[in-house]
């Protein structure tokens, strides 16, 4: 029986460039950095595409592996790659709710106000979906307000945060104050 090297596995475990190879595609899907940092591919080859559409830096986002998804943008893998129906990464993990990869991607210049086939972006995919975190973070980069529809409760909101920050240092002095009159 005849084992095979690491070296050689490595050797053999990326097709040329140029060409297409199914298993990037899977490791990205798995997650495998320490497979993907010994093997070096090609930018050509981190930027290639599936069947789908689907960028190696785009499976492994969409299965939330941000140390590879990191990884692969240090090597130049395109934040702004979208697959056959226009739907960009960041709509993905935005649809999944993964805020540290919505995070990673547009601070490397992912754009969040694109818009897919149908006219969606991925503010519009956290909401569909219920990331009512990742919608509020997709809000901050987008600099929008409040949706119209929750403005009202907004404005409470952000009307009772303010009173209460504002309040907080004169009640947290008077807390004090009682307290250190009651222990002396």
């Amino acid at each position: 029986m005849t084992t095979r090297s690491w070296e050689d596995y490595l050797a053999t475990a990326v097709a040329p460039a140029g060409t297409s190879d199914q298993r990037l595609f899977d490791w990205a899907r798995s997650g495998d950095l320490e497979i993907f940092e010994a093997a070096s591919p090609t930018r050509e080859q981190i930027n290639a595409h599936n069947e789908k559409g689907h960028s190696v830096l785009m499976l492994a986002a969409y299965n939330g592996h941000y140390e590879l998804a990191w990884w692969l943008i240090q090597q130049g893998a395109d934040v702004n790659s979208f697959d056959k129906s226009g739907s960009s990464i960041l709509m993905g993990v935005a649809f999944k709710g993964y805020d540290e990869l919505v995070h990673l991607l547009i601070q490397n210049g992912a754009d969040p106000a694109h818009r897919n086939d149908v006219g969606q972006d991925a503010l519009q995919f956290a909401e569909m979906f219920g990331r009512k975190n990742t919608a509020r973070l997709l809000n901050v980069y987008l600099d929008r307000q409040v949706p119209a529809r929750h403005s009202w409760w907004g404005a409470r909101l952000r009307g009772w945060a303010k009173f209460f920050y504002q309040s907080l240092p004169s009640f947290l002095k008077r807390v004090v104050g009682v307290s250190q009159q009651t222990h002396q």
